[in-house]
């Protein structure tokens, strides 16, 4: 990608200028600096997801390590870049970054696309016929069987149904998956909530506090009281370092500002 669509009047997004209220001028660098490594290598058939190693960073960037740090995890708190380190690396995602690609580069991810779902019709064809198959054997087991209970659901066939979201991890390192049907019932309770860039925020938390990470049992617990007191706040009027989704959906001008980061 060699260029991306700015965020025209990002001086006035509210997450932009306490990132530089609390990190000076460096968090602006680090913030936007990363957009333009990440767009540098960007891979279409793994877009918005870069892994760097943490020195190289710290170098491009001109500040410490032990800085760069703090301020990703500022920023992946926020769910706007979500940072996870591994030793000596750090992996970011920014799913955004695909909407904000260049026109050539939109290009190819829609070109991409199409090609894996030519190579994806042959196997749901197979499935298909699997599944029919498997429906005969069943039927011709009830048939012989007078004592059978009434056929379970497949599992699987009800996760397919519904597609995940985003996913959480927990605190044995597992992924909890955020689904479409959870996120529309989230909405549905918490109107005045951003919810889908509030469980972004949530995973964001997850990542840079390994710690407090929460378990199976608890997560729901945990994602309605998050949505809740985000309910409160926005009822009441949105807090100093509140959640800024709608500044940040708000900020994205369509029109082009090439950069070129070559």
């Amino acid at each position: 990608m060699k260029w991306y669509k700015h965020l025209s009047g990002s001086l006035n997004d509210s997450f932009i200028f306490e990132l530089i209220e609390r990190h000076g001028h460096s968090g602006y660098v680090v913030f936007f600096g990363i957009l333009e490594m990440m767009s540098d290598e960007f891979d279409i058939h793994n877009p918005g997801i870069s892994r760097f190693p943490i020195k190289k960073l710290a170098k491009n960037l001109q500040i410490s390590v032990r800085k760069l740090k703090n301020i990703m995890n500022y920023i992946s708190e926020k769910g706007r870049i979500t940072a996870e380190f591994d030793g000596k690396y750090v992996t970011v995602n920014c799913q955004r970054l695909r909407e904000l690609c260049d026109n050539w580069t939109e290009k190819l991810l829609r070109s991409e696309s199409r090609v894996n779902t030519k190579h994806l019709r042959p196997i749901e064809v197979e499935v298909e016929v699997e599944v029919e198959v498997d429906k005969k054997l069943r039927s011709k087991e009830v048939k012989n069987n007078t004592t059978c209970s009434e056929p379970q659901k497949d599992a699987s066939s009800e996760l397919d149904d519904d597609p995940s979201f985003i996913t959480i991890t927990l605190n044995d390192k597992t992924e909890y998956p955020i689904t479409e049907k959870v996120v529309i019932e989230m909405a549905e309770l918490y109107p005045a909530v951003d919810v889908r860039q509030a469980f972004r925020a949530m995973k964001g938390w997850s990542n840079t506090n390994p710690t407090k990470r929460k378990t199976k049992r608890g997560i729901k617990k945990f994602y309605n009281g998050w949505l809740s007191r985000k309910q409160d706040e926005n009822q009441r009027g949105k807090p100093k370092g509140g959640d800024h989704a709608e500044e940040w959906n708000d900020s994205i001008d369509k029109r082009a500002y090439p950069i070129d980061i070559e």
